[in-house]
């Protein structure tokens, strides 16, 4: 008998999961864009910091979306 706890699994809808993809995607450009050196191809405008707030503040909500349609199967037990 093992003392391992049992897994939890987290279930998406597939709305949610295309748009987890799609978070992921969008942060991968943004690295890339931000990455040294590329960002010389950028205007002062495109670097705006309340434009960069903008985009995270996006990508934090859609996370949070997403976090909240999860399901799961049950929680691991606080040990």
């Amino acid at each position: 008998m093992s003392d391992a706890p049992m897994p939890t699994h987290f279930i998406l809808t597939d709305e949610s999961h295309v748009k987890l993809a799609l978070v992921s995607e969008h942060v991968r450009y943004m690295a890339r864009l931000l990455e040294a050196g590329a960002a010389t191809n950028l205007t002062d405008d495109d670097l705006r910091p309340d434009a960069m707030t903008w985009w995270i503040d996006q990508i934090g909500r859609e996370l949070g979306r997403i976090v909240e349609s999860a399901r799961w199967t049950g929680l691991p037990t606080a040990r």
